[in-house]
């Protein structure tokens, strides 16, 4: 009903606005009625609500509001209305707000929430049942050693795609019945109550809730009184639907820790952040897409009445998988939750849509029409609970074109899932001036082609798409946008010129704090260009970003695809406006750009800078550190670049080859954090000098570095593919290092801290490395091959003993076959304990492997006293032949978990080099079947 009366309001407004037109002469005075008329048809709104709420279908209910289509002349219509209303008061109906007040407990959390209670007819293939099994297994599986008695394990993917339907199969399981004294559920949801949480925690390991007849409600009885219902009790623990990690770290965590060793809890979530935050066992479990017959199954449980039905909805399965891939696998999209809707709002939605024609006196009429005939089809569903066909279950309505919901001042946000509306093509909200955020989402509208704001208080703008059309720019829509506080804007290549850029006014927008400026990528996944860049597009794009200068007050800038040769004059030294108030610096994907900007040092409050995949940059010369102006400068070398910076990341920077910082230039005092990722790189004497707060360092793919020393602050240290480092030295404060793929390490030197050491070794090495017996952990974690973990399990007796045995606990995995971790070894120094799973023959196998890899070695050690010859009289012309080769060996490498080492450009010696190399990692078994594919491309010179 509620929807008659909007849809007359509009009726009405229409009508007006149509009289205006044709007969002005006769409107004068009338504004005054009209305002009077929308403010009693918005008191008749409030009162219909609840008789919409009642389903009252009163004869004379219903012809009180048929009465409201008859007032049609402006005039007339006040005084019509007025009685209508008084009637309508003997109806004794209550205003809506007070209804949603009493309401307002039912918030949308409670809906969400699931209990363990399995529904069959959403469990369909065998996937789900694999995924079932595998969880159970690891859930059930017991831990000898107790230090990580309560394991985590989190099921991982997207809203819709079936982790509650899963959680549900295990916490059912008979194998989980028998395993655990108690099985707790409990769905979280986004908004949840702690109090309400703790009382159906400690309902369901029942356990006594505190207080006179159980009602406390207070947190500091509530938690004890969970502790002791779990108290040395093994429990299973479901937490479904996890958004974050407070419920779990301030609430749940403590109570908990006095379950029973072995116990397990099992966390379903979107984001694995929340999976890392709680400590979740590794790698977590995702959950896939239905494939086509699965997704078929579970759309024909939704629409059959009996298994006799089956056959005629067999012959739609055409349509059903057509269906079934616009759902894109996701068994909630599948199975769409439905809303209950009045068949006048219905109708009304439908006329308004444009999608009833027809004479305009009879368009209800021919609606209702309409609506009977999709019931007898069966595309809409009638509500049985509510007498006659009125009130009915719909699908969520995805087919929208215009929303326009102007001068609303009741909406403070569009709903997060509007991206599901995905035909959408004009959005207006103007005048709605409590509106103060657009849904993240709505960047995903592919379609939409108009989005209205004037009149708003939107803050935050993100993904905003700019686009051309002829001689006016998307850009131009910013300008009134004066309360922005964060904004982001896509597709800036399109830009034509500096002058529409200039439109958006970015630098008036005085409550800016954030801002992101997108081009498309001109980069590949190796990082360098994938497509040139005319000079005269580098100039364009250069100009455009000049003019999008920020207000001073910006605290975040993020910069993305950027193709200029160099960055926005707003970022030199020589800017009007410095931005004094930036902390977090981001540049990624800057495919031309040759250097970074000179006017970073020297901003006050910058905490965060990261530069991502920038292949132009060679050279970071002293400028970065000291501008140009400033060289000569005493006041200036005096204070210290970049005095506030706490975390610095250089990534894929794939030709950067000089860092220029001599060590008489102060910078980076307080640099806590710094990361490098496949550089060329060494590491300058500047920052070993200067960065005296660093506490992380993390170095990955860095091809010339021989060795790391004089670190005095670092605490925790990562490195990775270190293809010549050789050495490390003299990190006194150092307690963590993690080591992986650093074949030529030898030396581990004054570290006399360390208290966890992880390391990854080749698994084509059959030793454990010795540089082991140089450094002493408390706690050594290890990934290595089945063969040196045999070879550890043998103990005192086998070759590996002095490399490990001094270390106090060691925890060391091995895969195998496909399998992760199948093969472990725990080993504890005092009081001694060994315990693995690594069987005797195993460790006999082994010693027999060893003796006879030994006698190989010998026997092909005096062959290849006549064959090193032979490789370097390979014929130029098979270069190019062993170079197709290389992709081949590949195959054997990885397929086997080896390194898989990069082809040189060089010349025939170097070639040579690396496929000496290349075969020092090949398995054993590969050598007969790889040499005879050599011979035969080579002939007899290879």
């Amino acid at each position: 009903m509620a929807a008659v009366l909007d849809s007359l309001a509009s009726y009405v407004a229409d009508m007006v606005i149509e009289m205006a037109k044709e007969e002005v002469a006769m409107l004068i005075g009338v504004s005054g009625e009209i305002e009077n008329l929308g403010i009693k048809l918005r008191d008749l709104k409030n009162f219909l609500a609840d008789a919409d709420r009642r389903n009252i279908t009163d004869d004379s209910v219903q012809g009180w509001v048929e009465e409201l289509k008859c007032a049609i002349r402006i005039k007339t219509l006040n005084q019509k209305l007025d009685d209508i209303f008084k009637r309508g008061s003997s109806f004794n109906f209550i205003k809506l707000e007070a209804y949603q007040d009493r309401m307002v407990t039912r918030s949308q959390a409670v809906d969400r929430k699931m209990d363990p209670l399995l529904e069959r007819s959403g469990v369909v293939g065998e996937k789900i049942e694999d995924d079932t099994r595998a969880l159970v297994k690891v859930l059930t599986k017991e831990v000898a050693d107790d230090s990580d008695s309560i394991m985590i394990v989190a099921i991982v993917g997207v809203g819709g795609i079936g982790k509650t339907t899963l959680s549900k199969k295990v916490f059912n399981d008979e194998a989980i019945q028998g395993k655990f004294a108690k099985k707790i559920w409990l769905s979280i949801t986004q908004v949840f109550n702690e109090v309400e949480l703790l009382r159906t925690a400690i309902t369901a390991a029942n356990g006594n809730l505190p207080g006179s007849g159980g009602g406390s409600r207070d947190k500091a009885l509530l938690v004890p009184a969970l502790a002791d219902a779990v108290r040395d009790k093994k429990i299973f623990l479901v937490l479904d639907d996890m958004w974050g990690t407070s419920e779990w770290n301030n609430l749940l965590m403590a109570p908990f820790s006095h379950a029973a060793p072995n116990s397990r809890i099992l966390v379903t979530t979107r984001h694995e952040t929340v999976a890392r935050g709680m400590k979740a066992k590794h790698p977590y479990h995702h959950v896939g897409k239905l494939g086509p017959e699965n997704a078929w199954t579970l759309l024909k449980k939704q629409v059959l009445a009996t298994e006799k039905s089956e056959p005629a909805i067999d012959m739609l399965k055409d349509i059903g998988l057509e269906i079934i891939e616009k759902c894109d696998g996701l068994p909630l999209a599948i199975k769409p939750k439905k809303t209950i809707i009045h068949d006048v709002q219905l109708v009304g939605m439908w006329i308004g849509e444009g999608f009833v024609h027809g004479d305009s006196d009879r368009l209800e009429e021919l609606g209702i029409e309409y609506h009977k005939e999709l019931i007898l089809r069966i595309l809409i569903e009638p509500d049985t609970s509510y007498a006659g066909q009125y009130i009915c279950n719909m699908h969520d309505l995805k087919h929208l074109r215009y929303l326009a919901l102007r001068e609303c001042n009741d909406i403070k946000s569009l709903p997060e899932n509007i991206h599901k509306m995905k035909f959408l093509q004009h959005i207006s909200v103007a005048g709605c001036q409590n509106l103060v955020k657009l849904p993240d989402t709505i960047v995903k509208l592919q379609g939409l082609r108009y989005l209205e704001l004037y009149g708003t208080s939107v803050s935050r703008l993100w993904g905003f798409h700019t686009h051309m059309d002829g001689d006016w720019c998307s850009l131009e829509e910013l300008q009134p946008l004066s309360q922005l506080g964060e904004i982001g804007l896509a597709s800036l290549e399109n830009v034509s010129a500096a002058s529409f850029a200039t439109k958006a006014r970015l630098s008036e927008k005085v409550y800016l704090s954030c801002m992101a400026l997108y081009c498309k990528s001109r980069l590949g996944d190796d990082g360098l260009v994938k497509e040139e860049v005319s000079e005269q597009d580098q100039g364009t794009i250069m100009e455009v970003f000049d003019e999008l200068y920020p207000p001073p007050y910006v605290q975040d800038i993020r910069i993305q695809g950027y193709f200029g040769r160099q960055l926005p004059k707003w970022m030199m030294s020589t800017a009007t406006t410095p931005l004094n108030s930036l902390r977090i610096l981001i540049f990624e994907d800057l495919a031309c750009c040759i250097q970074l900007p000179n006017g970073l040092c020297q901003l006050p409050y910058l905490d965060y800078l990261e530069v991502n995949r920038a292949p132009a940059i060679k050279r970071v010369g002293p400028e970065f550190l000291q501008p140009y102006s400033h060289h000569h400068h005493a006041s200036f070398q005096a204070l210290a670049a970049f005095p506030r910076l706490n975390k610095m990341i250089f990534r894929k920077m794939v030709e950067w080859e000089e860092w220029d910082w001599e060590e008489d230039m102060q910078a980076m005092p307080v640099l806590e954090e710094l990361i490098i990722h496949d550089c060329k790189r060494r590491i300058p004497l500047g920052l070993v000098s200067h960065a005296r707060a660093l506490k992380k360092l993390t170095i990955w793919s860095i091809k010339c570095l021989h060795s790391l020393e004089n670190f005095a602050s670092v605490v925790e240290l990562d490195l990775y593919d270190l293809p010549e480092l050789t050495s490390i030295s003299n990190l006194p404060k150092l307690q963590k290092l993690a080591i992986n793929c650093c074949p030529k390490l030898e030396s581990l030197q004054e570290m006399t801290v360390l208290r966890r050491l992880v390391l990854t070794v080749f698994y084509n090495e059959k030793r454990l490395p010795l540089f082991m017996q140089t450094v002493k952990p408390s706690h050594l974690l290890l990934d290595c091959s089945p063969e040196v973990l045999a070879s550890m399990a043998v103990g005192k007796s086998g070759v590996e003993w002095d490399m490990f045995s001094h270390i106090q606990h060691v925890e060391a995995y091995a895969n195998d076959e496909g399998t992760e971790k199948r093969w472990h070894l725990f080993y504890t120094r005092e009081p001694y304990k060994m315990e693995t799973n690594v069987e005797a023959n195993q460790q006999e196998a082994y010693e027999d492997d060893r003796e006879d890899a030994n006698e190989d070695e010998k026997r092909d050690g005096d062959e290849e006293d006549g064959d090193d010859e032979a490789w370097t009289r390979i014929c130029p012309a098979h270069i190019c032949s062993l170079s197709v080769l290389y992709w081949d060996l590949g195959f054997f490498l990885t397929r086997f978990n080896f390194p898989f080492p990069l082809m040189p450009n060089g010349n025939t010696d170097s070639l040579v080099q690396w496929w000496l190399l290349a075969l020092t990692q090949i398995p054993l078994q590969c050598h007969k079947h790889l040499c005879a594919v050599i011979m035969v491309v080579c002939g007899e010179s290879g």
